[in-house]
């Protein structure tokens, strides 16, 4: 599970709404299916993310 902070939304295309960055407009980053009902899925593309080099692993 990853948290996303200033993600924002464009308005309904079909049933899509797609992901921007709330601070900059830049996107689109991903979209979530309306169509879909009261999930809570979001598709990001994974060339739009980077992870941070932390490691919650223990050893």
């Amino acid at each position: 599970m990853y948290a996303f902070e200033n993600v924002g939304f464009t308005n309904s295309v079909s049933t899509f709404r797609y992901l921007t960055c709330a601070d900059c407009d830049l996107g689109p980053l991903g979209f979530h299916d309306t169509q879909e009902g009261s999930t809570n899925a979001y598709y990001i593309a994974l060339t739009r993310t980077t992870t941070e080099g932390k490691s919650s692993c223990k050893k």
